[in-house]
Parts: C-alpha cells; sequence; structure tokens
C-alpha cells in the first residue's frame, strides 16, 4: 500500500491514528485530531473495530474439557509400558509394547500408500487372552491410493510382521486414515514416535 493510499484527506496517516487506538490513546488528542472530522470519524470508527480485541485479551482462554480429558488420556497412554508374555518351550520371553509400537510402525510405514504413520498405538487384546494384542493406526495416505486397499495392506503386514518377529497373536489392527498428502507436497508433517509422543 502507498502512502498516498495510507492518509485521510487532511494528510493524517491512518497507520498513526490506529497505532494510537491500540495503545489506549485515544484520550489524549493533538488539537488537529480534536478539530478534524476526518480524524475524529476514522478514530471513532477504529475504536469501536478495536474494541473486540480488547474483550478477548481481558478474557481467560480455557480449553473445552473434552480436550483436556483427550491430551490426558494420550500423555498417560504414551507413558504406559506394559509387557505381554510369550511362552515357550524352555521360559518366557516379555515383548515390551514399545517394541510392539516400533514394529508395527516400521511395517506400516512399508506398505505402498502410507505417506505417514502419525499414531501407533498397541494395546492388550483382553486380559482373558495374554499371548494377543490389537494395534491401532492412524496414517496419511498418498493422494490417489485407495484407502480401504491400503488399510487392508496395512493390517496384513501389521499381524504378519509382529507374529514373525515376537510370536504374538494380533487379534484386531483398527486403521484410521486421517489426512491425504498430495503428491506435490514435500514437506510432511512432523510424525508421532510410535507410541504417541512427538517426534520420531
Amino acid at each position: 500500500m502507498s502512502q498516498q493510499q495510507r492518509q485521510l484527506a487532511c494528510g493524517t496517516l491512518a497507520t498513526d491514528l490506529l497505532e494510537q487506538v491500540a495503545e489506549s490513546d485515544v484520550g489524549f488528542q493533538t488539537p488537529h485530531q480534536t478539530a478534524c472530522p476526518f480524524c475524529q470519524t476514522t478514530l471513532s470508527q477504529l475504536g469501536h473495530s478495536w474494541e473486540g480485541f480488547r474483550r478477548m485479551r481481558s478474557e481467560e482462554l480455557l480449553p473445552p474439557p473434552r480436550l483436556v480429558a483427550s491430551v490426558m488420556r494420550r500423555v498417560r497412554a504414551g507413558l504406559e509400558d506394559w509387557r505381554v508374555q510369550v511362552r515357550g518351550n524352555r521360559g518366557v520371553t516379555s515383548v515390551s509394547r514399545r517394541v510392539l509400537a516400533l514394529i508395527a510402525y516400521e511395517a506400516a510405514s512399508a506398505v505402498a500408500g502410507v505417506h505417514d504413520v502419525r499414531q501407533c498405538r498397541p494395546r492388550r487384546l483382553a486380559e482373558s487372552v495374554p499371548d494377543q494384542v490389537a494395534v491401532d493406526l492412524e496414517l496419511t495416505i498418498t493422494y490417489g491410493s485407495p484407502a480401504p486397499d491400503v488399510g487392508e495392506a496395512v493390517r496384513a503386514e501389521v499381524v504378519a510382521r509382529i507374529q514373525e518377529l515376537t510370536g504374538l497373536v494380533v487379534g484386531a489392527v483398527r486403521v484410521t486414515v486421517t489426512d491425504v498428502s498430495a503428491a506435490e507436497v514435500t514437506d510432511p508433517v512432523p510424525t508421532a514416535k510410535p507410541w504417541g509422543q512427538t517426534g520420531v
């Protein structure tokens, strides 16, 4: 915007008046501003528009209760590191949740059409079946990849890799496609850790 466009008919810069309103100095006006109808009109309009910002600045902003509860659930899930026991002929092998998450993360990432694994949360399937687990995944897929086909391929790969590397049975793999990445996008959204925390 040019200097001429930012001036009132009287020659006063509108940006100066806006700064005056923002700093709550409307009460202190120069003799010119007091006598100038252009300045008075602009100050009045800017003051009315700025009132909404003043109200918002004075209000205490609180997050919605559901958001707080959702965040806390994810934090608790990220801190939890339970283990699953696999019984063999000569003893018991314990596999941690973090290991399961890493295996599932790598397996899902290798499937064609998966652009990013946003979340990966292993969980116990049921207390009555201690040697079975379930995995919840959130994915970003590449644009043009059929979501149902990618989901089925991810399920098959996750089940096969976990069973191959740990001997555990995966009773369920819940896949949620949360985003689609266009082919021209070169900066992907930062991934979450396999167990739900920020970072790779």
